[in-house]
């Protein structure tokens, strides 16, 4: 575990003491070894937000005292990632630039929390503070900096939802054992993550019509169901999507005809609540279907086991859901 902190004087003997909790971290795929820098903390302890930020929906009482209280919604994560290095090479501090110049939207993983994934962009020029020494010839940086992240979606998510995916071959940054050849700290952090073996989760039973479903997350997941028109048909017929022992979870959908000889699927998506068509390869085509929503609502998967029934007639179904995070 590291004790470094902001003006330290900081020494990397090999690129194991580069990796491990609280010091390394991966960013859109490049751990931070791979660039000769370690994360620090700003002071002599850590500090974790537990939750985002979140803003209250209130509007002030009209002649009144008080104010009306309408709920609250988690805002967007701010992230500073403070780091250090001692042996920085012009090459390395190119590549730094290349990878932290970026205007797009990639993924964060801390090495003490391998399972999640927080999806960040980089929101304020990043900065080193440094001392260049020359050693056998060859200009080397030692110092500190600070870099800005934001995430517009402030929850984390699962980078595998199940326990067998997660090996030293899936995760290159981990420290496998020589012995056992599993992540050195797996047990510091599987039970906290939810994950379990994927056993009979999340596949369809084509003779029950149902969908056994697992969020080890800490927030209620929204998940894409994938429903084919059969071989040789172009409708999927009249369905009830709903979760077992839950009236309010009900999707009710009259007989679907099909819009396009593109779209061999429809894709039922509870984040945007859009039911819309796709191709073989599960990419969209611009073909819409809620008109034929008879009643109910699109839901959410609760945190921990249920069960996704999907009324009878229908011999193929897929889900995709994430766990997610505070």
């Amino acid at each position: 575990m590291s004790d470094f902190t902001l003006g330290s004087v900081y020494t990397f003997e090999n690129t194991a003491d580069l990796k491990g909790d609280f010091i390394g971290f991966t960013f859109n795929g490049v751990h931070s070894s791979e660039l000769g820098i370690v994360r620090v903390s700003e002071g002599d302890r850590y500090e974790e937000a537990l939750t985002p930020s979140f803003t209250s929906k209130t509007v002030a009482v009209p002649g009144g005292d008080g104010t009306y209280y309408f709920g609250s919604y988690y805002t967007q994560r701010n992230i500073n990632l403070s780091i250090a290095f001692d042996s920085l090479t012009q090459d390395r501090i190119n590549k730094l630039t290349r990878l932290f110049g970026t205007k797009r939207i990639v993924p964060l993983i801390y090495d003490e929390t391998p399972y999640k994934v927080y999806n960040v962009k980089v929101s304020g020029e990043p900065r080193l503070s440094y001392i260049c020494f020359d050693e056998n010839g060859e200009r080397i940086y030692k110092g500190e900096g600070t870099i800005s992240l934001i995430c517009y979606s402030p929850y984390p998510r699962t980078r595998f939802k199940y326990r067998e995916d997660y090996t030293p071959e899936n995760i290159p940054e981990w420290n496998a054992s020589e012995n056992d050849g599993i992540f050195m700290n797996l047990d510091e952090w599987i039970d906290a993550s939810g994950i379990i073996y994927k056993g009979e989760y999340d596949s369809y039973n084509v003779n029950t019509g149902n969908i056994s479903l697992y969020n080890g997350g800490q927030l209620d997941t929204d998940f894409n169901l994938y429903i084919p028109f059969a071989e040789g048909s172009t409708t999927i017929p009249k369905i009830n999507i709903s979760l077992l022992n839950n009236n309010e979870a009900q999707l009710f959908l009259n007989e679907i005809t099909q819009q396009s000889t593109s779209d061999k699927k429809i894709k039922i998506n509870t984040k945007n609540n859009l039911i819309e068509g796709i191709d073989e390869s599960n990419n969209l085509t611009g073909s819409i279907y809620n008109q034929y929503i008879e009643k109910g609502n699109f839901f959410k998967i609760p945190i921990g086991e249920s069960e996704l029934h999907i009324s009878q007639g229908i011999a193929e179904a897929e889900i995709e859901y994430n766990f997610l995070y505070y």
